[in-house]
């Protein structure tokens, strides 16, 4: 050891970065920040004063949430040396990555709030109301057979799992879609995915398309789309149309209210 003067101890090291006594031996331990000297004798545990850069170097990977572990790819125990540029670097595309998964999650966030205003405007009116709805990212899955209540939630449970495998990022709207093909309805299971950038080309995404759209709250669809259809408009027949689950700002989540909105 050194001149006395050239070190600090743990208590002083935990002073000087506000990093608590069990935390430093805790990164002791993973090798992330090692004593430049222990006492043979009586253990203490000394460190030198550049060490005081690598405890804050640690402590920016604590507040990042990035793993320790990742620290020891820049450290050279053997030239006792810290690889600053290229941990600095990582530190920098690890936190920029986590922004974006954030900002990610805070426009899902204020997604849904959107549709809670929509839908509490729907839920408080007696009769339909016109309501402007934004461009949708979907996926879209036939829906054929028997379609009640039971097979539509097991098949959209199936379908959400195979998506979120195939890489997509499940947004916060699914439901029952109708579409008129000229001759014929065809009805599908659809899940809005957003930008979906990264998805599974064995998935198909089809935008449905901004506009406004005549809302009402109604129950799960007992009718056939064609019967549907004729009680909305007489002598107009819609677009599309399409159920969702009501997601209000009281939610009863045992019981499944839907929205109904279409387009003429």
């Amino acid at each position: 050891m050194k001149k006395r003067e050239d070190y600090i101890t743990i208590g002083e090291l935990s002073k000087l970065t506000g990093i608590n006594v069990k935390s430093l031996l805790y990164y002791e331990r993973i090798g992330v920040l090692r004593p430049a000297y222990v006492d043979g004798e009586n253990g203490y545990r000394y460190y030198t004063y550049p060490q005081i850069s690598l405890a804050n170097a640690v402590q920016f990977y604590v507040g990042m949430d990035i793993p320790l572990k990742e620290i020891n790819r820049f450290i050279d125990t053997k030239s006792s040396t810290l690889d600053c540029r290229s941990q600095i670097s990582y530190g920098i595309e690890t936190a920029r990555h986590k922004l974006r998964l954030i900002q990610e999650q805070l426009a899902y966030a204020e997604g849904i709030l959107d549709e809670i205003n929509r839908f509490d405007g729907v839920i408080s009116a007696e009769e339909a109301v016109s309501l402007d709805f934004p461009q949708k990212n979907c996926v879209l899955f036939p829906f054929e057979g028997k379609q009640t209540k039971k097979t539509y939630y097991s098949t959209r449970y199936r379908l959400l799992l195979q998506i979120q495998k195939g890489g997509y990022n499940v947004w916060y709207e699914s439901g029952l879609l109708y579409r008129h093909n000229g001759s014929k309805w065809e009805t599908f299971i659809f899940v809005d995915v957003g930008q979906a950038k990264n998805g599974s080309s064995q998935f198909f995404t089809e935008l449905i398309p901004a506009g406004r759209y005549w809302c009402r709250e109604t129950d799960f669809p007992e009718s056939s789309p064609e019967v549907l259809g004729r009680s909305l408009y007489d002598g107009e027949k819609p677009k599309i149309m399409m159920f969702s689950e009501l997601i209000s700002s009281t939610f009863a989540y045992k019981e499944s209210k839907f929205m109904l909105r279409w387009q003429v």
